[in-house]
């Protein structure tokens, strides 16, 4: 067979994948046409040896058409698999729904969190941790964003349009860079992934048969408990500047030298379901998540400084007399305290 390529001029290597997909057939046993499946997204592609399962659902026919490359990069002849029905029993997560039914999806409740994390923390001292879980059922594509997700279509195919989703599992931290330093996907090792129970199916995280941005989403996936789980880790400034948080409440509690501050943030969460046979559909959800705390201060006239005995290390740079006659004296600090100096201020004098 080898011999017959290279007399053909074939490059056996390179092998163009697409796929076709046709919706459940109907009470009368009629199946409606196969179509090519051509929506991309961020986590998957359409010309990939494997197709993930965002595009098709129970009972959908499915089937793989191959074309060989030549030399020149030109593709032949396309030729079709046999037709694949997918299965209403055998799936790893089951819907919440009878299985006899069609389409059937259902949304179900998820879980955030908002906690945060103190400067004892080793691995993210004073940050905010949002952690969402989601259940998950076979055909399920869960986003999550601090932002409305609008516009599917564009939305996953198009990166412009996802470019105001700064906090979201829409956007890898290569997106981000110089914006925001955490998200919901952090960058694949393969080496550091989990292999215990729900993490160990066969070719799970297989990079010969998964694109890496495939594995990126599907590592936050546990096949035993059918969860999806996003953590992020974000500053207070990044919760209100960057994700879209707000402070509701901000004030001086009464005959005390303590403030209050309550920071809310929104949480949308969308289950992308593919239509037939193209195109997505969604159950959305919205929480409102709120982070409240007290902090010690004394006022400074109109201003605020903290009430703590403080230290630094100054260090002499030079020292001249001015043209008028007055001593000057560079120096510069280093504070050996969690704050900046303040050498002026609208309320001194």
């Amino acid at each position: 067979m080898r011999e017959r390529c290279e007399e053909a001029g074939i490059n056996q290597t390179s092998v163009h994948f697409s796929w076709e997909v046709a919706a459940p057939t109907d009470n009368n046993g009629a199946r409606s046409p196969f179509e090519t499946v051509t929506d991309t997204t961020p986590y998957t592609g359409v010309n990939h040896m494997v197709l993930d399962s965002i595009y098709f659902s129970r009972r959908f026919h499915v089937r793989c058409v191959a074309q060989a490359r030549d030399k020149s990069g030109h593709l032949g002849t396309p030729l079709r698999s046999n037709i694949a029905t997918i299965s209403t029993e055998s799936s790893i997560c089951h819907t919440t729904v009878t299985t006899g039914t069609a389409r059937g999806f259902q949304a179900q409740s998820f879980i955030a969190t908002l906690k945060y994390l103190d400067v004892k923390q080793k691995e993210h001292p004073n940050r905010i941790h949002i952690s969402v879980q989601i259940p998950h059922q076979d055909g399920m594509l869960p986003l999550v964003s601090s932002m409305p997700l609008h516009n599917l279509h564009f939305l996953l195919s198009e990166s412009i349009y996802r470019q105001q989703h700064i906090c979201s599992n829409l956007v890898t931290l290569k997106d981000l860079q110089g914006v925001s330093e955490t998200g919901f996907l952090d960058d694949v090792q393969y080496d550091s992934i989990s292999l215990g129970p729900g993490y160990d199916r066969p070719y799970q995280f297989n990079p010969s048969v998964r694109e890496a941005k495939s594995i990126q989403l599907y590592k936050h996936l546990n096949l035993k408990s059918c969860i999806w789980t996003f953590d992020a880790y974000y500053d207070m400034t990044e919760l209100i500047d960057v994700c879209g948080g707000s402070v509701t409440a901000d004030f001086q509690v009464r005959d005390s030298a303590q403030s209050f501050l309550t920071v809310q943030v929104p949480l949308y969460v969308s289950y992308i379901y593919v239509t037939a046979p193209r195109g997505w559909a969604s159950l959305e959800h919205h929480t409102e998540m709120q982070f409240s705390f007290f902090y010690d201060t004394v006022l400074w006239r109109t201003g605020i400084q903290t009430d703590s005995v403080l230290s630094a290390r100054l260090q002499i740079i030079r020292i001249y007399i001015r043209d008028d006659g007055r001593l000057v004296i560079e120096f510069k600090t280093h504070a050996k305290f969690r704050g900046q100096f303040v050498p002026e201020h609208h309320t001194l004098p």
